[in-house]
């Protein structure tokens, strides 16, 4: 994947411009993900608990495919309240930088009115050019979000946490970290 960041557009600042797959490549199309569990349950009313989900969702969908979370091309985020987002970007960068590194695909961001599910404040769609990769590859990849974020995904693309993380997790809900 090549980054496409014309200089007449100026250097962007947490986004890239565009990202231009390899001709061969197939593209994967995650459907908008909210901040909710495996049990559809939102984690937190909390703006950048449900972004953090909603962002591990996506990681989900991706790595499920054989993907990796630098491959993700493009990324819409639709909240229902940009002046909180923008007020929190500290926050949501610390959660990006946990999950994404210093991968930046294109994105857009959108307010809406309400999504579709009342209490959800974030919802992520995104597209990964999606190419087969062997089963050791993807426990690798798996294995670098359990690094980077607290969690694994189990075998299904679920995220799982190990024992101490998730009561961690579940003693911040309203603050912090899942």
């Amino acid at each position: 994947m090549k980054t496409i960041n014309p200089k007449s557009l100026g250097r962007p600042r947490g986004y890239s411009n565009g990202q231009l797959t390899r001709p061969d490549a197939r593209l994967l199309f995650i459907a908008g993900q909210i901040g909710w569990d495996e049990e559809q349950r939102l984690v937190s009313d909390d703006f950048v608990e449900q972004f953090d989900r909603a962002l591990r969702n996506v990681l989900a969908v991706v790595l499920e495919a054989g993907g990796a979370a630098g491959g993700v091309a493009r990324l819409v985020v639709y909240v229902t309240d940009k002046r909180e987002y923008a007020a929190r970007t500290v926050e949501i960068g610390e959660r990006w930088r946990a999950l994404m590194g210093r991968h930046y695909p294109a994105m857009a961001l959108v307010q809406v009115v309400r999504l579709v599910e009342k209490a959800a404040r974030v919802e992520i769609e995104a597209v990964e050019p999606a190419r087969r990769l062997d089963q050791r590859r993807i426990a690798a990849r798996r294995h670098v979000i359990d690094d980077r974020a607290g969690g694994a995904l189990d075998v299904s693309g679920n995220l799982a946490f190990g024992r101490e993380k998730f009561a961690e997790s579940l003693g911040e809900i309203g603050a912090a970290s899942v």
